[in-house]
């Protein structure tokens, strides 16, 4: 039959994708899926595909009598969050330090570019986006398949977690030179340094987060 555009609730499940990682819809907001098929100009079936898929995604939550809402990352769910993401990176900059290779670090330094030229815009979605591509590209160069699954797995909420937290900083270039250290410690060839400093910039924001948390992200 050749090349067909996307199926329908591909495309709807890729747009409430993108608002709830992006923060437009915010966490805890309840999705009405008449509102929703409505406001798409598309029928309900679609919707509900989607909404199911998002469910499965861990971006939405099923609530007895509420239906369908998106997740609160509390405080505690972003403590779990982190700490795999530490277990999860360290795995992949050890890897990445061990190779040591040319073509990596150039690669996260774009990256980090990015984050800094989307910061002196003031572009804080664009940081976010940025940022999480320097952590799925470390994770992706490990060229380890569960490491690669795992932050798969996890980048969208990451994603959540970084519009929260990045929302906080004063001057978010510093958002970028929080990479450096990491970036240094690859070029090394150190493997320790390495995952001490992955290690030590994951839990450092989470540190700043608790303590500057967004109303609505206390408790359990």
């Amino acid at each position: 039959m050749g090349s067909m555009r996307k199926p329908l609730a591909e495309e709807v499940h890729a747009r409430l994708h993108r608002m709830i990682v992006d923060g437009e819809i915010p966490q805890g907001a309840r999705l009405v899926e008449a509102q929703i098929a409505k406001d798409l100009d598309v029928s309900r079936a679609p919707v509900r595909e989607a909404v199911n898929r998002l469910i499965q995604d861990g971006l939405l939550e099923s609530r007895q009598y509420q239906g369908p809402t998106v997740v609160q990352l509390t405080l505690q769910k972003i403590k779990w969050l982190y700490d795999l993401r530490v277990a999860v990176e360290c795995v992949a900059v050890r890897e990445v330090t061990r190779r040591a290779r040319k073509s990596d670090v150039r690669l996260l330094r774009l990256s980090v570019a990015d984050i800094r030229k989307h910061a002196r815009r003031g572009d804080l979605k664009a940081v976010a986006e940025a940022e999480s591509n320097f952590h799925d590209t470390l994770c992706q160069l490990s060229e380890n398949p569960y490491v690669q699954s795992v932050n798969a797995s996890l980048s969208a909420l990451v994603r959540m977690a970084l519009v929260l937290d990045n929302a906080a900083y004063a001057n978010p270039e510093l958002i970028a030179e929080e990479h450096e250290p990491v970036i240094a410690a690859i070029e090394s060839g150190n493997e320790d340094a390495a995952m001490s400093a992955i290690s030590e910039h994951i839990l450092s924001s989470l540190n700043n987060f608790q303590f500057r948390a967004p109303a609505g992200t206390s408790g359990k």
